[in-house]
């Protein structure tokens, strides 16, 4: 009886320890699938997190791609617009009317010819005098030459014609040929106009500070008034 019930209480162990072996074989044989697919499952989101950020990377190169070409575009219209800017304003530039050149003012001749006479005394060591315009009309009497063509010209004579005195300033045209005009003056005038009085011809003052021609017919005075007209028109 003793026997028997060690007997038994030996094949309880046994099918007790059995159990318990079963018991962890279906544990592990358990845990490790579920272990695989924790890893898988891992593997899995990590792969899907790397396509989502080479997803996100390509979309970034391919905007960063579409921008480059619209910047490039904005720089090159920016270009075209600052040439048409420059463009229009040479246009305009070329296009404006020019301007008519302002004529030169003419010389103040009564100016001048009043300070040739500058420490004079009418009466006393010079002659009353009278100026006179210059024209076409009487340009022959004063300087020898008919229709004398210049800007200006006036002439200053003694009041009595038994005096040989006659000053004369020419202004001449710009770029008139002033030596021409000179010589031709030195041919043509006549010294001796009144008659009873004059001077040789080699005698009569022909100067000339750039275009303003000094002609001067005087008996006595002819080197004073040489030096007052080259120190008035300088």
């Amino acid at each position: 009886m003793k026997k028997n019930l060690y007997t038994l209480l030996a094949l309880t162990m046994a099918v007790m320890m059995i159990m318990a072996g079963c018991s962890k074989k279906e544990e592990t044989t358990t845990a490790a699938p579920t272990t695989a697919a924790t890893q898988a499952t891992t593997a899995a989101t990590e792969a899907t997190t790397a396509a989502t950020e080479a997803t996100t990377a390509a979309t970034e190169a391919t905007t960063a791609a579409t921008e480059a070409p619209t910047e490039a575009t904005k720089a090159t219209e920016a270009t075209k617009a600052t040439e048409k800017v420059e463009t229009t304003a040479s246009t305009a530039a070329t296009e404006a009317p020019t301007e008519a050149p302002k004529p030169a003012a003419k010389a103040d001749l009564v100016s001048i010819m009043n300070k040739l006479y500058d420490g004079l005394t009418p009466g006393e060591n010079c002659p009353f005098v009278g100026q006179i315009e210059i024209d076409g009309e009487n340009s022959a009497f004063y300087v020898g030459i008919e229709n004398l063509q210049c800007k200006q010209a006036l002439a200053s004579e003694a009041m009595m014609g038994a005096i040989a005195h006659s000053l004369v300033l020419i202004e001449a045209e710009d770029g008139a040929d002033i030596g021409a005009l000179k010589s031709e003056i030195r041919a043509n005038i006549d010294p001796r106009k009144w008659v009873c009085v004059g001077v040789e011809r080699d005698e009569v003052v022909i100067e000339n500070v750039g275009n303003i021609v000094f002609v001067c017919i005087e008996e006595n005075m002819a080197d004073h008034f040489r030096t007052q007209f080259f120190n008035v028109v300088k």
